[in-house]
């Protein structure tokens, strides 16, 4: 009883904690933009020495990336301090780490007050971005080699390669299954939302667990013919450490979401359990991984990719916890998949339903039949398709083959 009054007490205070950096980072970011406004005569043509901050994302035919600004000259008026801006335009080929020059036309990055979307303002603050423009001229000056560089220079690639071989309505679906890259037909969209899989096009915890946990996998199983490797170490270990890098570079590659991360960081916990030689439960790795990303931070809980995954996955271990002894009683197999599919993907949906409301008001029931069909084509079917397209550019046949069948 007493542990359980002290750890009452730990999550007040941690609560209480992310409060008040929460606050805090709300007023430096208004108090900063504030000062922008009165610094700079903007809107106007200004010139921006800086680093690429952010990986550049495809949306709409524009390359849109943030930039940590050293220097902003608006007509002669100049920006004290460092200055994130977010700009639209630029060469493709455009990495993290990059420095350049550019000429663009910026104004205060601004948002609308509309009391059915809730307040913009907690979003605006964690991109921290104070100013956007659109590029009007661009110089590189130096190249950067950093492995978020590598990084970015494998997402170009494979968007390249998606755009010459999926046929032209397929491309947005698989930018977004693949890179994450959230630019769908606007019919397409509204039917993935209508329907209740939207989901599915979105690189979710689901789709890196999938891919993550293949490739270990794979790696234990080439490792365990090691005869020199195998005999002398525990290869399942080795191949859980090895986990872990790939979580985290594979969450960064696929668009770095909210959701992403918080997957990556679960699987890091069970992976370096694993690595240890000890076992980990769900709710300590979905507890540890939300505690890292408040730690990174303070306003994560207002990326909704975030919030939801969070709450899909409590959704879900709670389900396995009260469910997996009840539904074992069902001796007709196919009875027996249905009801835990069916009881998964309602425990997911229940746990998102009141952020789910806050973002539309209506909930389509017929979203939790039509998962069970679109779930496993999704995640089992098209992702490793799609995935392992971007492995065949050497094999021209067999790459336009996986685009098509993807």
């Amino acid at each position: 009883r007493a542990l359980r009054w002290w750890m009452g007490l730990l999550c007040v205070a941690c609560f209480a904690l992310s409060h008040l950096r929460a606050s805090r980072a709300l007023s430096q970011f208004l108090e900063r933009r504030q000062q922008l406004i009165e610094e700079l005569p903007l809107p106007a043509r200004c010139m921006v020495s800086a680093a690429v901050e952010s990986s550049p994302q495809l949306r709409d035919g524009t390359l849109s990336y943030v930039v940590d600004a050293s220097e902003v000259d608006c007509a002669g008026s100049l920006a004290s301090g460092p200055v994130r801006v977010l700009l639209h335009g630029g060469p493709a080929e455009l990495r993290r780490g990059d420095h350049l020059v550019a000429y663009a036309d910026l104004a205060p990055v601004s948002w609308f007050d509309n009391p059915d979307a809730g307040d913009a303002l907690p979003g605006a603050a964690r991109r921290g971005e104070l100013l956007s423009g659109v590029v009007q001229g661009l110089e590189l000056t130096a190249r950067s080699g950093s492995p978020l560089a590598l990084i970015d220079a494998a997402r170009h690639f494979v968007r390249a390669r998606i755009d010459a071989t999926y046929s032209p309505p397929a491309i947005p679906l698989a930018r977004a299954l693949v890179l994450g890259e959230n630019d769908l037909d606007l019919s397409d969209d509204r039917a993935f939302k209508r329907s209740g899989l939207a989901h599915l096009l979105a690189v979710s915890g689901t789709h890196l667990v999938l891919a993550i946990v293949a490739l270990v996998r794979g790696l234990k199983a080439l490792l365990v013919r090691c005869y020199a490797l195998a005999s002398r170490y525990d290869v399942e270990r080795l191949a859980a450490a090895l986990g872990i890098p790939l979580a985290l570079g594979y969450a960064d590659f696929a668009g770095g979401s909210g959701s992403a991360w918080r997957a990556a960081w679960m699987l890091c916990v069970l992976f370096g359990a694993r690595a240890l030689g000890r076992r980990s439960q769900a709710w300590l790795s979905l507890a540890a991984a939300s505690a890292v990303a408040l730690g990174f931070d303070a306003l994560a809980p207002f990326d909704i990719s975030f919030t939801l995954s969070a709450a899909a996955t409590s959704g879900l271990v709670l389900c396995s916890g009260l469910l997996r002894g009840r539904l074992a009683r069902l001796t007709f197999a196919p009875l027996r998949w249905l009801a835990e599919a069916l009881a998964a993907t309602a425990s997911a949906v229940a746990c998102c339903l009141p952020f789910m409301a806050l973002l539309s008001p209506s909930f389509t029931v017929i979203g939790l039949l039509a998962n069970l069909v679109a779930g496993p084509i999704g995640e089992l079917a098209a992702l490793p398709v799609c995935l392992f397209h971007t492995l065949l550019s050497c094999w021209p046949e067999a790459e336009k083959g996986a685009a098509l069948v993807g």
